[in-house]
C-alpha cells in the first residue's frame, strides 16, 4: 500500500476519502487519528454513503497531525467483520 504524506498548512482545509471494496454492503465506517475515534465537530465533518466515506477537516491545527485510518465494520448475524480501510495518510503540518 502506498501512503501519501501531503504537506498541509495550519488553517487550511483537508479532505480524506475512503472506499470500501468487498465485504457486505453498507458497512459502518469509522475514522481514527492515531487510534483515537474521530467524531463530528465544527471543524471535522464525516460524510458516509454506501461504501464511500469522506473526512473533511477545516481550519487544520497542529494537533490534527497523525496517521488517519478509516475502518469499516459490518455486523452479520452475531459475527463482526472488520475491514480496515485502504487509506492511511500521515500529514506533515507546517506553520
Amino acid at each position: 500500500m502506498n501512503v501519501s504524506k501531503p504537506a498541509v498548512t495550519v488553517g487550511s482545509r483537508i479532505e480524506l476519502t475512503c472506499v470500501v471494496i468487498g465485504g457486505p454492503a453498507n458497512p459502518d465506517i469509522k475514522w481514527y487519528n492515531d487510534s483515537k475515534l474521530i467524531g463530528q465537530s465544527r471543524r471535522k465533518k464525516i460524510e458516509t454513503r454506501d461504501r464511500y466515506s469522506r473526512l473533511i477537516i477545516r481550519g487544520v491545527m497542529a494537533e490534527d497531525e497523525g496517521g488517519y485510518i478509516c475502518q469499516a465494520i459490518r455486523y452479520v448475524g452475531i459475527k463482526l467483520i472488520f475491514l480496515n480501510g485502504g487509506l492511511c495518510n500521515r500529514s506533515s503540518v507546517s506553520r
